[in-house]
């Protein structure tokens, strides 16, 4: 969009229609040592059954180590929305560059993987998957801003 010298162009990504199975919750989500004592586990955790009558998603912590189990309950769905780029910014009229003796005034503001909006909200870790559609202990798309001028001679 340009509008009076004002500018904005942005670029996004969609995927639907596929699941994500969160590899790594045996070590991160468990309610055993393996989570608790050894990978420190994440602060989901807390909230978990202590009582009869609770209703929540992680069970009552236990002092074992329970063999790997897959279970269902870290299958997500994997729709979700990334606001890949963003530029904001403005190009000044051709009377203020003459006057400063230049052919050309630009200057913006970029930025890169801004927002990622997940349609599963227990899904934790980065939804864009490789495609056996496993989650990893990767780290997520660095988010970045860059302030720019241009200047044309």
């Amino acid at each position: 969009m340009d509008y009076k010298g004002f500018f904005m162009d942005a670029s996004a990504y969609y995927a639907g229609g596929h699941k994500v199975y969160e590899e790594w919750h045996r070590y991160t989500n468990g309610t055993d040592v393996f989570s608790v004592l050894y990978y420190q586990g994440v602060d989901k955790l807390l909230d978990r059954w202590q009582k009869p009558g609770d209703q929540t998603r992680y069970g009552k912590f236990e002092y074992t180590g329970r063999p790997w189990q897959r279970h269902s309950k870290f299958l997500y769905d994997g729709d979700y929305i990334r606001l890949k780029d963003l530029s904001v910014g403005y190009d000044f009229n051709k009377n203020v560059t003459d006057a400063i003796g230049i052919g050309g005034l630009r200057v913006y503001v970029r930025g890169t993987n801004l927002l990622t909006w997940v349609k599963d909200d227990n899904l934790d870790y980065d939804p864009e998957v490789d495609t056996d559609g496993y989650t990893g202990m990767t780290t997520p798309p660095a988010k970045s801003f860059i302030f720019g001028v241009n200047l044309k001679f």
